[in-house]
């Protein structure tokens, strides 16, 4: 599926307020990329669209985090049926992680493709050998690709982020890597200490301006849509703040 092809198929809608309200649906045969601190909310939200999906067909999830709970998932809406569809892979470096990625092309009714996060095995290798790391993550994101234009099914992955301390800025890990294998980026980030709301907004999407937001709130049911704050009532705007921005992603 070229991206010409991508762009004329409907993106899944998910049912999930959240998402298809800020994404209009996750596009299909291409990656869309979750990136964020720790806490911010990634596996939670993985975890939701892995119980979305799984009401229509097969999921498969390299959890490389160890993240993924059933006890959660139930309390997101999984039942027995959509359990038994979330097939789960626990990757112990990158080889094997590409290698479950690799199989998940042989499920004939696969449905979504989750690899939370794309980057744990990639910061183990690359305190030893960064060049190493570096080029078993970009074969390993292209395989990715690839396998999303084959399928034509939505793929999510999930990355860390790193604060630069010359210039202040957040970093995505492993740098542009996943930024150019990506059809679209969402940042999350934590709208206050210690509250469950979250802040969405897109750096990259082949259809939506960069900067688009929403606000969510995390609860043991789900992820729900968060009325605006004070101040974004008063600009009219959801705009990410200056303080919560990533670098620009690379096009591509």
């Amino acid at each position: 599926m070229d991206t010409a092809s991508r762009l004329s198929v409907p993106p899944w809608s998910t049912g999930i307020t959240v998402i298809d309200s800020l994404l209009g649906g996750l596009p299909r045969g291409a990656i869309t990329q979750l990136r964020g601190p720790s806490g911010s909310g990634k596996t939670a939200v993985c975890t939701l669209l892995a119980v979305a999906a799984a009401k229509e067909g097969t999921v498969a999830y390299v959890d490389a985090d160890m993240a993924f709970s059933n006890e959660r998932a139930s309390q997101l809406g999984a039942g027995t049926r959509e359990l038994d569809r979330i097939l789960i892979g626990r990757p112990r470096d990158l080889i094997e992680q590409g290698s479950m990625v690799q199989e998940a092309g042989d499920i004939g009714d696969l449905a979504l493709i989750v690899v939370d996060s794309a980057v744990c095995h990639y910061r183990t290798l690359a305190l030893r050998d960064r060049d190493e790391a570096n080029a078993r993550l970009a074969e390993h994101m292209s395989q990715l690709r690839r396998q999303a234009a084959e399928s034509g099914v939505p793929v999510v992955v999930t990355n860390q982020v790193w604060r630069d301390r010359e210039t202040g800025e957040l970093q995505p890990v492993a740098g542009d890597i996943l930024a150019y294998r990506s059809g679209c980026i969402v940042d999350m980030r934590c709208s206050g200490v210690g509250t469950a709301r979250r802040r969405l907004v897109v750096r990259k999407h082949p259809c939506i301006a960069e900067g688009r937001s929403v606000e969510a709130t995390i609860a043991q049911d789900g992820v729900h849509p968060s009325a605006p704050g004070i101040l974004e009532r008063l600009l009219g705007t959801h705009d990410a703040r200056p303080d919560e921005r990533l670098v620009k992603a690379a096009p591509g």
